[in-house]
């Protein structure tokens, strides 16, 4: 192993470490502001127990550290950074032969990584979370739900598929393919690099990959696709009267799913 590979490594394990632990203590204090929040909103309501307000807040959670992740990135950087030059470590690299840019290289491969973790795998999920938070915000403290947590609450046999925040095709794709059993996307391993390279490359390629799984998977395991706060994907509003317009980068995405 090389110097660079094992100094790598050590960066990557300090960055990460870092990460965690910003991301952690941003955590708990969200979750506590939203703790106290949820409690001050259910003080009224005798039915509501604390164990129901801590639910309310851990279903919302997912969906707030997604707006935090960026923020602990930067600060996990600037603090891993920060350790490795009060210990004289890069000054000891830079001597080595070991270049600003190689030892920024683990930040950034890292930086990226989750950044597509986070798109693909925990923005699914995190919709998923919040509209149960919805529906148990409906329950306790508005007395009525939101459209799309009365039509998930009315049909408990589908699979439910949030698209949330990220409209474009490959995301849409992501979300849905997150909802698939666990043997099925086993069983279609083999061709799911293929179909996000195709979406990847066309957003009109989504109908193609679309049309077999909801003809083959989805016709034995029913799925509810719900695209939540659709306001997002629509241009703003130039005139009260005047026709709202999908958004150009989403435009091609839905009509592929709709076609669908």
């Amino acid at each position: 192993m090389t110097i660079y590979s094992t100094f790598s490594n050590y960066i990557a394990r300090q960055f990460l470490f870092w990460f965690a632990s910003v991301l952690f203590v941003l955590l708990v204090l969200i979750l506590l502001f939203d703790s106290v929040e949820l409690l001050r909103r259910t003080s009224g309501a005798a039915d509501v127990s604390a164990l129901d307000v801590l639910s309310m807040a851990l279903f919302k959670l997912p969906h707030m550290a997604q707006k935090i992740v960026p923020f602990a990135v930067l600060f996990g950087a600037m603090l891993a950074f920060w350790r490795l030059n009060r210990n004289h470590e890069l000054e000891i690299a830079r001597a080595a032969g070991i270049s600003a840019w190689q030892f920024m290289m683990p930040v950034m491969v890292w930086a990226l990584a989750i950044g597509i973790f986070k798109i693909t795998v925990f923005s699914p999920l995190s919709s998923a979370m919040l509209l149960r938070f919805e529906q148990l915000e409906a329950k306790h403290i508005r007395g009525k739900s939101s459209l799309a947590a009365r039509i998930a609450s009315r049909m408990p046999g589908h699979r439910l598929v949030v698209v949330f925040e990220h409209y474009d095709a490959l995301s849409i794709l992501n979300a849905i393919l997150a909802s698939l059993p666990a043997e099925l996307e086993l069983e279609l391993a083999p061709k799911l690099p293929g179909w996000r390279d195709m979406v990847a490359n066309s957003e009109a390629a989504l109908e193609t990959v679309l049309r077999p799984l909801l003809e083959g998977a989805f016709d034995t395991h029913p799925m509810l696709l719900i695209v939540d706060d659709f306001e997002r994907a629509l241009e703003k509003l130039q005139a009260s009267d005047a026709p709202v317009a999908v958004k150009a980068a989403y435009h091609d995405a839905l009509i592929a799913l709709l076609s669908a």
